[in-house]
């Protein structure tokens, strides 16, 4: 009984680990991408006033794409079109 458990539990493994990776991307906005692995603390147009603790772990989420900051608006620009 408990071998017939075991095997029934490593295909549930198995299937939901390769159908998990076929759901759809998210949706992002203008100028982000959807990562598995993002920073806790992305890059700002303005710097926080207080140094903050970022984790070092992977977040799941949108990002800003390649050389894009987040501005006040918390949308994804060019450096050169910071609001600051």
């Amino acid at each position: 009984m408990s071998r017939t458990v075991f095997c029934l539990l490593v295909v549930v493994a198995v299937l939901s680990t390769v159908w998990g990776n076929q759901w759809p991307k998210k949706k992002c906005g203008k100028n982000e991408e959807w990562t598995e692995c993002g920073s806790t603390c992305p890059l700002r147009c303005v710097p926080p006033k207080k140094p903050q603790a970022c984790a070092t772990v992977c977040v799941k989420g949108c990002q800003c794409k390649r050389g894009y900051l987040r501005n006040s608006h918390n949308r994804c620009v060019l450096p050169c079109d910071c609001d600051c």
